[in-house]
């Protein structure tokens, strides 16, 4: 990943700090899903969870009680989207972090798609489209 920087960008420290955050960045994915592993015991699957859970809380810049159980249920209403729209929301999906936001662009989300599905399109060309030339 590094390697492909050019020599000025890889030399300077803030910026491959950055990337290699970004690169490793905890997610909600990524703590919901780590698993025990055979090798490791219970204490040590505890402690892999909860710095994992910090270090999700941190990259977001969780602070608060308050923005904590926003996060939180925000989980649970992405966990709930289809994966159709999730795909539309892809570039910000990671970064919403508050559930009225969320559910505000679901609701917009939602409001087009219903109007594109109620909008008849029977009829010729020339009804749909009167400025288009058949």
């Amino acid at each position: 990943m590094i390697a492909r920087e050019s020599e000025e960008v890889s030399n300077d420290y803030s910026h491959i700090k950055k990337l290699l955050l970004k690169r490793y960045k905890f997610s909600a994915e990524k703590f919901n899903n780590h698993t025990k592993s055979t090798e490791s015991n219970w204490t040590d699957f505890l402690y892999e969870l909860r710095n994992y859970f910090e270090e999700w809380l941190k990259g977001l810049e969780v602070e608060t009680f308050a923005e904590h159980s926003d996060l939180i249920v925000t989980e649970q209403i992405k966990r709930r989207v289809p994966w159709e729209v999730k795909e539309h929301f892809i570039d910000e999906w990671a970064e919403i972090k508050s559930p009225e936001v969320l559910a505000r662009k679901l609701d917009e989300y939602d409001n087009v798609r219903n109007l594109w599905k109620k909008k008849s399109y029977s009829g010729s060309s020339k009804d749909r489209f009167p400025t288009w030339k058949a």
